[in-house]
């Protein structure tokens, strides 16, 4: 999990599975595992996970459109209407009160995981001495300063031939804990000051423990990272959202560098309740989706591109790698290969129109693990969701249409595009009014041959 990062959006044409994939990256971070193994576990397992940590809280799932806001997103001021539907005997006693949206609500969520501090270090000082038993070196020491542990475990110092630094008892530990967890120490009089506040006895004074006092405080840091719960929050169709609108000036807090905790950590006032000191946690995960043919990656906000990790989600042919039976009321029809006519049909489009259009391999995933394909099926899928995106693809371009689904045929069932001819008894006036003699139109699902229409396209 420290090789993904807390804002990452997930990219690519329509049906290539990238809200399916939210699911596995969200339990991913939950979870505090790599991505790929939870890629290759049951994805009905998965999903029933997904569910239990959404029903605690630990995720949240929301939909960008045009009209969000941050004040549904971050706060805002909400009118309370105390009657209900009656809007005429509720007009004088309306009332508003201020409202925390869904990405503060998180947030508030995991910031309370997150500096839950007041009984978490018994069990950091727990896994510390598990980690490094007496004896052992840690990052910050030289090679001859060994952990020394004294007081039956309760007190914690290093040992050389050459010096006896002051020895650190455990509530001491614990005070200094939770003081720079939030805030870190960040230069020497602040690193001074500490080593007084923790020395308890020890010829060299204070001075002798600031090796030890800053090797400490990332392993505590380290460790109770392991134990913290973490948060996700998945965004589907970030791109569709005005995004200055709606993170407004949290845009920047986002920044995983500018999180709480982190080294160039920032908080603001917040506009609506004043809320001083607001700041993004770093155990909250960004998850957002992105459908490049709802608008082009090129044209999102540029505060929003700088603060994400974008990873690309492409249709995966490999998945009907094998020819399948192509049946109709258990009447052998023919073999069709699924990945060759994706493989084709994207290629198309991305000659004649750009790759972020492509189909994505979703719509023929309830076809993945079959080795009969029922015709009526698969033609419903390329009537109702294939043929509707290219026709908005290519509107009324017949000729590119023609160069995907095949030219028009003498006979209209068996091809996908028809030549309407308009002839002298075509109008009421019986002249014609047209520049054409002809016009085209689709095929009605119910008159084609679907099989021989496909075969004519050189798809399969």
């Amino acid at each position: 999990m420290k090789d993904q990062s807390l804002n990452i959006i997930l990219y690519g044409p329509p049906g290539t599975g990238k809200t399916y994939n939210t699911i596995i990256y969200a339990v991913a971070a939950i979870e505090k595992v790599n991505v790929n193994i939870i890629k290759n576990e049951e994805y009905a397992a998965v999903k029933k996970r997904f569910n239990t940590y959404k029903e605690k809280g630990k995720i949240e799932f929301i939909t960008f459109h045009q009209s969000y806001s941050y004040e549904e997103f971050v706060e805002g001021i909400k009118p309370v209407v105390p009657y209900g539907n009656d809007w005429e005997k509720s007009e004088e006693n309306i009332s508003y009160q201020g409202k925390n949206g869904i990405f503060k609500k998180i947030c508030k969520r995991a910031i309370e995981e997150q500096y839950n501090i007041e009984n978490e270090f018994e069990q950091i000082w727990e896994k510390f001495k598990q980690k490094y038993p007496e004896g052992s070196q840690i990052n910050g020491l030289t090679k001859k300063q060994k952990i020394v542990y004294a007081n039956n475990g309760q007190s914690l110092k290093y040992a050389t031939n050459t010096d006896s630094p002051p020895t650190l008892n455990f509530e001491k530990l614990k005070k200094y804990y939770k003081k720079h967890i939030i805030h870190p120490i960040t230069n020497t009089q602040e690193l001074r000051i500490a080593a007084e506040e923790l020395k308890t006895e020890g010829p060299n004074g204070s001075n002798g423990a600031e090796p030890l006092i800053l090797a400490l405080l990332p392993i505590f840091l380290q460790i109770r990272n392991e134990l913290v719960n973490n948060y996700v929050l998945i965004i589907d169709e970030i791109n569709r959202g005005n995004i200055s609108k709606i993170f407004g000036e949290l845009i920047t807090l986002i920044e995983e560098d500018k999180r709480l905790g982190r080294e160039n950590e920032l908080r603001v006032t917040l506009p609506y309740s004043q809320q001083e000191n607001f700041g993004v946690p770093q155990n909250l995960y960004i998850i957002g989706t992105m459908n490049t043919s709802d608008r082009s990656i090129a044209s999102i906000d540029i505060a929003l591109r700088r603060r994400f990790k974008f990873i690309e989600i492409m249709p995966d042919i490999e998945l009907f790698s094998k020819d399948k039976e192509l049946v109709q009321e258990e009447k052998l029809l023919g073999k069709i290969n699924l990945k060759n006519l994706l493989t084709n049909l994207n290629k198309r489009i991305c000659a004649l129109l750009d790759r972020d259009h492509q189909i994505g391999h979703s719509y023929f995933i309830k076809f993945k693990n079959s080795d009969k394909i029922n015709i009526e099926e698969l033609k419903a899928v390329w009537f109702d969701s294939v043929m509707p995106l290219l026709n908005e693809y290519f509107y009324n371009d017949w000729d590119k249409l023609k160069a995907i689904l095949g030219r028009d045929s003498q006979d209209p069932s068996q091809s996908f595009i028809q030549k309407i001819i308009i002839n002298n008894n075509f109008f009421a006036t019986n002249e014609n009014p047209c520049d054409e003699t002809y016009y085209y139109d689709f095929t009605p699902k119910d008159e084609i041959n679907f099989f021989n229409a496909l075969k004519n396209t050189g798809l399969i």
